[in-house]
C-alpha cells in the first residue's frame, strides 16, 4: 500500500509539474500570438505606407510633367507675346528689330500719342463738318 500511495503521490507530482509546464507554454504561446498579430498589423501598416508612397511619387511625377508643361507654354506665350510687341514697335521704329529690350512705356507713349491724335483728328473732322453743314 506504501508502494501504491508512493507512486499515486509521484503520479500527482508528475502531473502537477506537466500542469505548470502547461501553463508556461501557454503563457509564451499566448506571448508569441500577440506578438505576431502586432507583426501583422505593423506589416500592413508598412503595405498601406508603400502605396501611399508609391500613389504619391505617381502624383509627384505627374505634376512635375504638368509644371514642366506649363512652364514650356509659358515661355512659348512668353516669346510670342514679345515678338508680337516688337512687330509693333517696329511699326513706329525701324531699329526696335535690333533693340535687345522692350521699351514697354515708350511704347505705351507712343500708342497713347497716337491715340490721342486720332481723337484730335477726329474732332477737327467733326468740327469741319458741322461747320460745312451750318454754312452751305
Amino acid at each position: 500500500m506504501a508502494n501504491k500511495d508512493h507512486f499515486i503521490q509521484t503520479l500527482e507530482t508528475n502531473l502537477s509539474q506537466n500542469k505548470q509546464q502547461l501553463e508556461k507554454v501557454n503563457q509564451e504561446l499566448t506571448t508569441e500570438l500577440k506578438k505576431n498579430q502586432e507583426l501583422t498589423t505593423k506589416c500592413q501598416e508598412i503595405n498601406q505606407l508603400e502605396q501611399a508612397r508609391l500613389t504619391l511619387e505617381a502624383e509627384t511625377t505627374r505634376l512635375q510633367q504638368e509644371i514642366k508643361e506649363l512652364t514650356e507654354d509659358h515661355e512659348k506665350t512668353k516669346t510670342g507675346s514679345l515678338e508680337q510687341l516688337r512687330k509693333i514697335n517696329v511699326l513706329f521704329d525701324e531699329n526696335a528689330n535690333d533693340y535687345e529690350r522692350i521699351d514697354f512705356e515708350g511704347l505705351y507713349s507712343l500708342l497713347e500719342k497716337i491715340s490721342n491724335n486720332q481723337q484730335l483728328t477726329q474732332q477737327t473732322l467733326n468740327q469741319i463738318d458741322n461747320y460745312l453743314e451750318n454754312n452751305f
